[in-house]
C-alpha cells in the first residue's frame, strides 16, 4: 500500500517549466567544470548551490552556465537532468528552457549546445522513455537585437525537438515589449511562445500584472510562466479565466522567503479556476525535485488525490504536442494514476486542506523543515 506522500511522488508529470541550468546536479556541473578548468565559487559541489537570496541565485546560475561548452558537456546535462527527474518524481514528458546567450561567454554556439541537447535527450528517451522537447529562452537582460538574432538562429538551425521560444530573467531588467519583435519572428516561423511574468520574489520585485497582459498581446503568448502578480489586478485574472490561459506555476524548496507569498498565490489562482499546473522550477538548484515539489505543495496548498491528479493532467493538456500524442500520454498517464490511486491506504484518500501557508519548506541545504 502507498501513502500519500508516495503516491505523489509516483504518479507520472509532466513539466513544461523547468530550466536545464537548474536541473544539472552540483556534481555533474563541478565535474564538467574541472574537465574544462573553469574555477567556481565554491569549495565544491555541497556549497555549489547555496544561496540566501534571488541576485545571488541569479548570478551562481550564471556563473554556472559559463561551465558548459562542448557538445559532450550539453549532452551530459540533458541526460542527467531527465534521469533525475525520472527517478525523483517520474517526469515522462518534459519541455526544457535552455538560454543560450547564458553559455556564450563560455565559447559555446548554438549549433554546438543544440548537437548536445539532442544527443543527450535522445539517450534519455531510449533509456528512460523519458519524452524531451527544447524550448530556447531569451534572457531579458539582453537586448532586442541579440534577441533577434538568437531567433534567426533558433530559425535557421530549426530541429523538430525545439517546439518553441521562451523569455525568462530578472523581470524588471527587461519589459516584455522590448521583445516583441524577436518573438514575431518566432511566431512566423512556427514556433510556440510562453514567457516569465508577474513573478513575486521577496529581494527583487516581479513584474506588475500589466506584463502578463503585454506578453498576451504584444508577444502572442500560448502561456504564462508564474504569473502570480496578475492577482493585484481583477482584469487581467478574468481575461485568463476566459481565455483558459495555461500558467506554470512553481513552489521552490531551497528559499523560504519566496514560499509565504508564492503559496498563497498559487492557493487563490487554484481557487479561482485559472489553468494552474506545477512543475520544479530549478530542481538542483532549489533542492526540491519534482517529486518533493508535489509533496509540499500538497502539504502547503491543501492538495487531495483529485487535486494534485488534475495538476498532472492540466500539465499534459498544456504541452506543445498534437492532439494524437496528447491523447496517448493523458491516456498513459491516467492508466498509471489508476494503478497507483489502487495502492492507496484508505486514510491517504481523504483531502487535508491546511491554512494557506501551512506545511513544510526546504532550507538552503535542501531539508525538510
Amino acid at each position: 500500500m502507498l501513502d500519500f506522500d508516495e503516491f505523489l511522488r509516483r504518479i507520472p508529470k509532466a513539466e513544461l517549466h523547468c530550466h536545464l541550468v537548474g536541473a544539472v546536479p552540483a556534481a555533474t556541473a563541478w565535474d564538467v567544470a574541472r574537465r574544462n578548468d573553469v574555477a567556481l565559487p565554491a569549495s565544491g559541489p555541497d556549497s555549489l548551490y547555496r544561496f540566501t537570496n534571488f541576485d545571488q541565485f541569479i548570478a551562481g546560475y550564471m556563473t554556472v552556465a559559463r561551465v558548459f561548452r562542448t557538445r559532450r558537456d550539453f549532452a551530459e546535462a540533458a541526460y542527467v537532468t531527465l534521469s533525475e527527474g525520472f527517478a525523483n518524481g517520474n517526469v515522462r514528458y518534459r519541455e526544457m528552457f535552455f538560454n543560450p546567450t547564458d553559455h556564450f561567454p563560455g565559447g559555446a554556439t548554438y549549433q554546438v549546445m543544440l548537437d548536445g541537447l539532442i544527443d543527450g535527450i535522445t539517450a534519455a528517451e531510449q533509456d528512460f522513455g523519458v519524452r524531451c522537447l527544447l524550448v530556447p529562452s531569451i534572457n531579458r537582460m539582453v537586448s532586442s537585437a541579440t534577441a533577434e538574432q538568437l531567433v534567426e538562429d533558433i530559425v535557421r538551425l530549426r530541429r523538430d525537438e525545439v517546439v518553441g521560444i521562451g523569455l525568462d530573467g530578472p523581470e524588471p531588467s527587461g519589459p516584455p515589449e522590448r521583445f516583441e519583435s524577436a518573438f514575431r519572428l518566432a511566431k512566423q516561423a512556427g514556433l510556440r511562445r510562453t514567457a516569465h511574468a508577474g513573478e513575486d520574489y521577496a529581494t527583487l520585485d516581479g513584474g506588475p500584472p500589466s506584463n502578463v497582459v503585454t506578453c498576451l498581446d504584444r508577444l502572442d503568448c500560448d502561456r504564462i510562466d508564474h504569473g502570480y502578480n496578475m492577482l493585484a489586478d481583477a482584469a487581467v485574472v478574468r481575461r485568463c479565466q476566459a481565455a483558459g490561459v495555461p500558467i506554470t506555476c512553481c513552489l521552490p524548496g531551497s528559499n523560504p522567503t519566496l514560499r509565504p507569498a508564492r503559496v498563497a498565490s498559487i492557493r487563490a489562482m487554484l481557487d479561482l479556476g485559472l489553468r494552474v499546473s506545477l512543475h520544479s522550477d530549478d530542481p538542483a538548484m532549489h533542492g526540491a525535485d519534482p517529486g518533493e515539489v508535489y509533496v509540499g505543495a500538497a502539504a502547503a496548498l491543501g492538495l487531495g488525490v483529485e487535486d494534485a491528479i488534475q495538476l498532472c493532467l492540466t500539465a499534459v493538456d498544456s504541452a506543445w504536442i498534437d492532439d494524437a500524442e496528447r491523447v496517448t500520454l493523458r491516456r498513459s498517464f491516467t492508466t498509471e494514476i489508476e494503478r497507483l490511486r489502487a495502492q492507496l491506504r484508505p486514510a491517504a484518500t481523504a483531502t487535508s486542506v491546511p491554512a494557506a501557508g501551512a506545511g513544510p519548506y526546504w532550507t538552503d541545504d535542501g531539508e525538510a523543515q
